[in-house]
């Protein structure tokens, strides 16, 4: 197995993420505010956390101002869909797929010139409607949600489906920071 790592490093093959600087050069970034074209008002700062966290997960570069960065990274997001994907016998919704899209540019902080940009970048994430839609001992909604199984019952539809949109909104933005740094370090 080992050998096999060694091979593969050898060929010019490594992990989505890894590299060791940004499109440009630089390892200093500066995250700016995201802008949001959607109608949710919290979902650009919950973005922007999310790109933050991930950025300082992987640790490869510097969060810095943008005095003292090589590159500025800029986002917005530009839509947010939700749709039903699954229905009753009867056409009640019972699951809903949520949609965020964004777009992204890295410019030279410098220069202003464009190191990477990319468009209509999105993840989706589905999320129960109805309380008997909703697995309580599943793992997805024991590491995402904040109910307790028992009370499910208890709760009105609309309180589940935008207790579970919620869940399953944070999760989409997880993976577009994941996606969108991913892309940015490899110049995808």
């Amino acid at each position: 197995m080992f050998l096999l790592a060694l091979g593969c490093g050898a060929c010019g093959y490594h992990f989505p993420g890894d590299a060791a600087k940004l499109p440009g050069g630089g390892t200093r970034l500066y995250l700016a505010e995201v802008g949001n074209r959607t109608q949710d008002p919290g979902i650009a700062q919950a973005l922007g956390d999310a790109v933050e966290l991930e950025v300082l997960q992987r640790g490869r570069f510097a969060l810095v101002g943008r005095d003292t960065a090589d590159a500025v990274l800029q986002a917005t997001v530009v839509a947010l869909r939700q749709q039903p994907v699954g229905f009753s016998s009867t056409d009640e919704a019972l699951e809903y797929r949520t949609v965020v899209s964004i777009d992204a540019t890295l410019r030279d902080a410098s220069s202003g010139r464009v190191l990477w940009s990319v468009r209509g970048l999105q993840e989706g994430e589905s999320a129960a409607a109805v309380a008997g839609a909703v697995v309580g001992q599943s793992s997805q909604f024991v590491s995402t949600s904040t109910l307790n199984p028992q009370d499910m019952a208890q709760l009105t539809d609309v309180q589940v489906a935008e207790s579970q949109e919620a869940g399953a909104v944070d999760e989409a933005l997880q993976s577009l920071a994941r996606d969108l740094y991913n892309a940015m370090v490899e110049d995808f």
